[in-house]
């Protein structure tokens, strides 16, 4: 599943990513949880919201399909300047960042880096959290 930038252009980046996880959703036997209680990303450039649902999708691609997870959560935070994109999922056998699929690992990498962003990850109960911080300029 691919989406296209009018999508995101036309009903936004959170309504984007709904539509997006929806269709997942349907494919796979997986429960996905999304929240972004920032109405303000909106005003945030094309490219970066675009950037953003890449991360995002490129995630659930490798989860899905290396992982035997059941729940993921996905979760945009926003304040001026930066975006904190927290992915989590339950397959605890499952290490997100020391999966061997490279070639999508660096899309993500390349991704955060060029935003001058890190990306942290932690082990909390039954989740693995993956959290991507980027700076906008």
């Amino acid at each position: 599943m691919q989406l296209h930038p009018a999508v995101i252009a036309d009903i936004g980046l959170i309504e984007g990513v709904k539509d997006y996880l929806a269709s997942v959703q349907s494919l796979y036997k997986v429960r996905i949880h999304f929240a972004c209680n920032e109405p303000m990303i909106e005003h945030i450039s094309l490219q970066d919201k675009l950037s953003v649902f890449r991360i995002i999708q490129d995630y659930l691609d490798i989860t899905l399909q290396h992982s035997a997870a059941v729940t993921i959560k996905a979760e945009i935070l926003y304040k001026p300047g930066k975006i904190t994109i927290r992915l989590s999922q339950n397959d605890l056998q499952f290490r997100f960042l020391q999966q061997q699929k490279a070639t999508v690992q660096n899309s993500i990498s390349n991704r955060v880096s060029y935003y001058n962003g890190n990306i942290e990850q932690l082990v909390k109960g039954e989740m693995e959290t993956v959290a991507m911080h980027l700076r906008l300029s």
